[in-house]
């Protein structure tokens, strides 16, 4: 593991539940680097400094950030407040996590991982856009967050005293994450879509659950739609479909 923060520290300082790793963090050098496979879990604008490097020298590398997500050099520059990568490097990129890919044979040198709130939401939404069953009109994604998901820096709506017995929207009109969902969302539909979202932070430590409303465009029972669901996710093991009548949590997906 790579970091520029902690370089030299032990590993199980961050993270006391790895404490019998005995690995330190190592300062990131791209020329001497000897690795098949980088992942980049770092701040926006970080990886887009380094990424082309790497894959220069024939390594592939999953970016968690939001790097290279936006197709759209224009909308990056308004959600993110910075200059974005160079077109050539977005359009190589390729926004995916396995259940979507097309993937076979050859792997892409880029991969932009998808965001938080984008995977939560586009798991539940890809099925049912892909099948023309529902309204692309009316979308509306009442999503909700634990705090770990704002990072190890400290802010003020994250201290104990805010946190606490509080629940509050956030990022409204404005989050990064909402282009990235309208992005992926259009090219599944082949159709520009427009979704209202609204984030909300609640007093957990970790999780994500994402409360979709939607206009289906025929008549489909609870049973039938919980079979596009079953059969669109039943090779993907990565994803459990509820039976019917049993509802997601977020205890469901903890680090046990």
């Amino acid at each position: 593991m790579f970091s520029h923060s902690k370089a030299d520290e032990p590993i199980s300082k961050t993270f006391p539940h790895l404490n019998h790793l005995t690995h330190h963090y190592e300062e990131l050098n791209y020329e001497t680097i000897s690795c098949d496979v980088v992942f980049f879990a770092t701040p926006s604008n970080v990886s887009k400094h380094i990424a082309p490097k790497l894959v220069k020298q024939g390594i592939k590398v999953i970016d968690l950030s939001g790097d290279f997500r936006l197709k759209d050099r224009d909308v990056y520059q308004q959600f993110y407040g910075e200059e974005a990568a160079p077109q050539e490097q977005l359009d190589d990129a390729a926004y995916s996590i396995a259940e979507w890919s097309n993937i076979k044979q050859t792997v892409p040198n880029l991969i932009a991982n998808p965001g938080c709130f984008p995977t939560a939401t586009l798991l539940a939404l890809h099925p049912v856009i892909d099948r023309r069953v529902v309204d692309t009109n009316s979308i509306i994604i009442d999503a909700k967050t634990g705090v770990s998901g704002a990072g190890r820096s400290l802010s003020q709506n994250v201290h104990y005293s805010e946190m606490n017995e509080n629940f509050s929207a956030y990022g409204i009109g404005k989050h990064k994450h909402k282009p990235e969902i309208e992005q992926y969302l259009s090219q599944v539909a082949e159709k520009d879509i427009n979704v209202i979202f609204t984030p909300h932070l609640v007093p957990m430590t970790r999780g994500i659950l994402s409360t979709i409303y939607v206009k289906l465009t025929e008549a489909f029972s609870a049973e039938q739609l919980h079979t596009v669901y079953e059969k669109y996710y039943k090779d993907k093991p990565f994803v459990r479909v509820r039976d019917l009548g049993e509802y997601p949590k977020t205890k469901g997906s903890l680090r046990k």
